[in-house]
């Protein structure tokens, strides 16, 4: 069925022909666990990411990129379908998520093998049967025989990288393109990893140890990349699931959903810094645009590269609350039919009472409407 006959509304034909020949990349996406902005030096943090600071440098790096939620299911949620983050539950969880139109639906046409790989154990959140059952080929912890070093979480990151990057010889050997999602597991509670690694603290070093440690094994994995044949041919992308700490009296804290978004692929893109306002549902499409592909999407996520400045808006769901931002303001949907704008002020993340914003209010309440409705009558369905 063509955009036109299949009753979804969000259905269209993306066409990118005009950004020249499709581009046959090895996709491969770190997502980071708790990977908030605000420890990455390159976005103005604390400085506790120096290998991914020198990625950044030589890549594609989006500033201001808004995580969709607080927990990893949201996150996993916007990347693979784009909806909105309608509480109280992500679509991982919900009953009735098979064969829902995602990232997987596109790429296998496009003739890639997609997989879903995670240090811990995939039944946790029902991860594993989400993406067995919307295309993702998955490996977890169960396919990683006798770790070396794994707590409650998973096996240590680094050991997780060295996993992928073996299956992913495995399917180019086969002649297959990888699209994977990789996702880690070190950089939360209890914060335990292998002894040995210089400057980083393996016991009692809290927080900032687990950061560290996670971007010491994404550094690790990024010199190994380096070395396979297939290299030249991947496209990298570094993402955060989620923030880590989520405070404040705010209705939604703003600052606190700040994540990495990091696309690298060698001799392809040149580094640059994007400034365009986005959230996490926009990163599938902008890498699709960026692999020059022509698709049928049903994904309400944009392609930021081709985004105006003004364009672009973030989207949150916060406790019971849900927003988008916008133009500096933030339409707030809260408990029991609340509804309400306010002012946000980026330098000192200070959100104001504001006149309400009626055109934006409408629109965030259209955008979660609908993908609560797509979703619930099945119209999100790809078959």
């Amino acid at each position: 069925a063509g955009p036109a006959d299949t009753g979804n509304p969000l259905a269209r034909a993306v066409d990118n022909s005009d950004l020249g020949a499709p581009r046959k990349r090895h996709v491969i996406i770190l997502f980071q666990e708790s990977m908030g902005a605000e420890f990455v030096g390159s976005l103005g943090g604390k400085g506790w990411t120096p290998n991914i600071d020198r990625i950044a440098a030589s890549s594609l790096s989006f500033t201001h990129m808004y995580a969709s939620g607080t927990r990893t299911v949201r996150g996993m949620e916007a990347l693979t379908t784009s909806l909105a983050p309608v509480p109280p539950e992500s679509v991982v969880k919900r009953s009735g998520n098979e064969n829902l139109f995602n990232l997987a639906t596109i790429v296998r046409q496009q003739g890639y093998s997609p997989t879903f790989i995670y240090g811990g154990y995939g039944t946790f959140d029902d991860m594993n049967s989400y993406y067995r059952a919307n295309g993702w080929g998955v490996i977890d912890r169960t396919d990683m025989p006798k770790p070396k070093f794994a707590t409650i979480w998973g096996i240590a990151d680094e050991e997780l990288f060295d996993n992928a990057l073996a299956e992913f010889d495995r399917q180019v050997a086969r002649g297959e393109r990888v699209f994977s999602l990789v996702m880690s597991t070190s950089n939360h509670k209890p914060y335990l990893f292998p002894e040995g690694i210089p400057g980083i603290k393996a016991k009692g070093g809290g927080r900032e140890a687990g950061v560290r440690y996670s971007d010491y094994a994404i550094g690790r994995f990024f010199d190994k990349l380096q070395d396979k044949p297939w290299y030249k041919d991947s496209l990298l992308v570094i993402a955060g699931d989620h923030g880590a700490r989520v405070y404040g009296r705010a209705q939604i804290p703003v600052s606190n959903y700040t994540i990495p978004f990091i696309v690298h692929a060698p001799g392809m893109i040149p580094a640059q810094r994007i400034e365009i306002l986005a959230s996490q549902v926009d990163i599938g499409p902008t890498v699709l645009g960026l692999l020059h592909l022509n698709y049928e999407s049903w994904l309400p996520g944009r392609d930021i590269l081709r985004m105006q400045p003004g364009d672009g808006y973030a989207i949150f769901n916060h406790n019971r609350n849900v927003a988008m931002l916008r133009d500096g303001e933030l339409a707030v949907l809260g408990f029991r039919k609340t509804l309400g704008t306010e002012r946000y002020d980026a330098a000192s993340d200070e959100l104001t009472t504001s006149a309400s914003n009626g055109e934006l209010e409408r629109d965030t309440q259209a955008l979660f409407q609908l993908s609560w409705e797509m979703f619930a009558d099945g119209r999100q369905r790809a078959k």
